[in-house]
């Protein structure tokens, strides 16, 4: 599971390298909601950080209003996603491309909160979450 914190960047570690199919391919991230199917969103992995993706996969994603999908800057609204990702052996998700990794996202939606009749309070422990 992959969560993603609203209006920051986030480190997402992933383990591609190991599972590729096309050497020298790209991934493909798509995203689709699970409240809402028609919100899918496909994101190129483009800059990849880590410094042993023999290992592991690092990207920085950015959740954020103003949306650049190719830099890796998504805009999700509230709700968990079903992700896929998609090892190409283009820059694009085609017939010939293999899922290499698949889960689930959720967005840290704690500070955008409102429930009617409800107050949100945030406490000090950042896993919990209080309603009044």
């Amino acid at each position: 599971m992959i969560n993603i914190e609203r209006n920051k960047v986030n480190n997402v570690f992933l383990t591609l390298s190991e599972k590729q199919v096309f050497t020298g391919g790209t991934y493909t991230m798509r995203l689709v909601s699970n409240e809402d199917i028609n919100i899918v969103k496909d994101m190129p992995l483009n800059n990849e950080l880590s410094l042993n993706d023999g290992r592991y996969n690092l990207y920085d994603i950015t959740e954020d209003v103003n949306e650049d999908l190719g830099n890796q800057i998504i805009s999700l609204p509230n709700s968990s996603y079903d992700y896929r990702i998609y090892n190409n052996s283009g820059s694009t998700i085609e017939d010939s491309s293999v899922i290499v990794e698949s889960g689930l996202v959720l967005v840290d939606f704690k500070n955008d909160v409102f429930i009617s009749g409800s107050t949100y309070q945030p406490s000090n422990n950042n896993d919990d979450i209080t309603f009044i």
